[in-house]
């Protein structure tokens, strides 16, 4: 019989680089997904300064959005 005790809620380092790499992929995706919402907002702030204020200068419809958010 072994003298050494076998914990088995203690992780090898190499799951624990699994893990890791698990937990940056899914921030990665909410990242892309959070900036595909933030993308789909700021085109419809712009749509809507366009229907409100009609035709502009593309570059001053940004600005005015940057203004509102």
């Amino acid at each position: 019989m072994s003298d050494a005790v076998e914990h088995p809620d203690e992780i090898t380092p190499k799951e624990a680089a699994e893990q890791q790499k698990g937990v940056l992929h899914n921030l990665k995706e909410d990242i892309k997904e959070g900036v595909q919402h933030l993308k789909e907002g700021v085109t419809k702030t712009v749509e809507k300064i366009g229907e409100v204020n009609g035709p502009q200068d593309p570059h001053e419809v940004l600005i005015d959005a940057g203004n509102i958010l």
